[in-house]
């Protein structure tokens, strides 16, 4: 399933953000987002690494379609380059300095981790002397099973560590697992929050980089939230802020109910953060009138 059949590109009004729908021969849908940030000079490919998702979160609309099957190493560089492509679509007059390429689309990154970056491998040739720095960084929603052969394809491609170009990055959402086993069932499964950290800690060190962690302010359908002061303090419990980045996320508003609060509550909760010590960044919302934003990826 390498060959594509179609390609649908659908541009933001609101921002420099084009979303891409690719499609397989068997109809099968899967998305990428590529955007320009002007406050980094970066282009930024969102790409997905499997068709539907083998998790079920339960404020996410992409975790509602079924997995169907890992993407294909031509499909995982197809998305890269096609999103480094959408550069001459944003018009910008010089290249921008930095390219980082994020798996955080449709699916679970961990579970298709070797075909994504051989893909990256093959087209880094290409885009070495394109942009002074790139990032690729690697979304998990809590899977650790993936470390052992992460560092395997580190063995064999050493510029990978050498070059710092890998990052990870942990889908938090919740400093207790009890809430995180109702919020993310399959992704807390296995691991308590505990056992991730332990297990990421040491990969980020080899890697040469923080461990990013996202955390997506919630309001919950009925009662409660995930950043009351007791969730705060007990992520400043749980988090070494020499060894981690924060970042919060405003909840893209799907079908699933939950709410994100109001924008001063981010800035609380930042400088709450920041008077402990940690580095903290806000990520602003982008792509919500293409269904592009976190958590709105599907079959449409």
């Amino acid at each position: 399933m390498d060959c594509l059949e179609k390609i649908k590109l659908i541009r933001s009004k609101q921002s420099p953000l084009i979303k891409i729908i690719s499609e397989d021969p068997g109809g099968s849908l899967f998305h990428t987002v590529s955007m320009y940030d002007p406050k980094q000079d970066a282009l930024i490919t969102c790409a997905s690494t499997q068709i539907g998702c083998v998790e079920d979160c339960t404020f996410c609309a992409t975790g509602a379609f079924p997995f169907i099957r890992n993407l294909t190493i031509e499909e995982m560089k197809h998305q890269y380059t096609l999103g480094i492509g959408c550069l001459k679509k944003f018009q910008l007059k010089n290249h921008p300095a930095a390219l980082c390429i994020l798996l955080e689309g449709m699916g679970e990154p961990t579970y298709n981790i070797k075909n994504s970056l051989i893909a990256f491998k093959e087209i880094y040739p290409d885009i070495l002397y394109k942009f002074n720095r790139i990032i690729f960084r690697i979304s998990t929603s809590g899977n650790i099973g993936f470390i052992t052969e992460l560092k395997e394809i580190i063995r064999d491609n050493p510029e990978f560590v050498t070059n710092n170009y890998l990052q990870m990055q942990l889908s938090l959402h919740s400093p207790f697992d009890r809430e995180r086993r109702w919020l993310m069932p399959s992704a807390s499964a296995n691991h308590s929050i505990k056992e991730i950290l332990s297990g990421l800690y040491p990969l980020c060190d080899l890697l040469g980089s923080k461990l990013i962690c996202n955390y997506m302010l919630l309001d919950f359908p009925v009662d409660g939230c995930n950043y009351s002061i007791d969730h705060l303090n007990e992520i400043i419990r749980l988090l070494d802020n020499k060894k981690v980045e924060i970042k919060l996320t405003t909840y893209s508003e799907t079908s699933k109910n939950f709410i994100s609060p109001a924008p001063y509550i981010f800035e609380d909760i930042k400088s709450y953060f920041v008077e402990y010590g940690y580095k903290i960044k806000i990520k602003t919302l982008l792509g919500k009138d293409v269904q592009a934003s976190c958590g709105m990826l599907h079959y449409q």
